[in-house]
């Protein structure tokens, strides 16, 4: 018995370590310390998120954060779909299309809740 719950630890462990970001790079310095990656990473998306607050983004302001960002594994005009925003009632929709007897998610909020909202 004490076997399994070490090798289950040691899993838990690994699984644990392996799903994180450990080291960022930007532009030509590499971040390792979770401080420095977790302020990198909410400067960027309060920047992006702040610049970038409409509906309709320019094609040249996506591109160029596409290009710099995001990894070429799709075509610019995928990326563009991907990337948009979405309107008030596709999320309303979505929202309302949950089961309402599912069980509460992790943040211990079911959807009742999102109903009410």
């Amino acid at each position: 018995m004490r076997i399994r719950t070490l090798a289950f630890s040691c899993y838990v462990k690994h699984r644990n370590n392996s799903n994180g970001i450990h080291r960022l790079r930007v532009d030509n310095t590499i971040l390792e310390h979770p401080k420095h990656i977790k302020e990198h990473i909410l400067d960027f998306y309060k920047t992006f998120y702040s610049d970038h607050h409409s509906h309709s983004i320019s094609t040249g302001v996506m591109e160029a954060f596409m290009v710099k960002y995001i990894p070429s594994m799709v075509y610019v005009e995928e990326n563009m779909i991907l990337s948009k925003f979405p309107y008030e009632i596709q999320i309303k929709t979505i929202v309302f299309k949950l089961n309402v007897n599912s069980a509460p998610r992790p943040d211990e909020f079911g959807s009742v809740f999102y109903y009410s909202c």
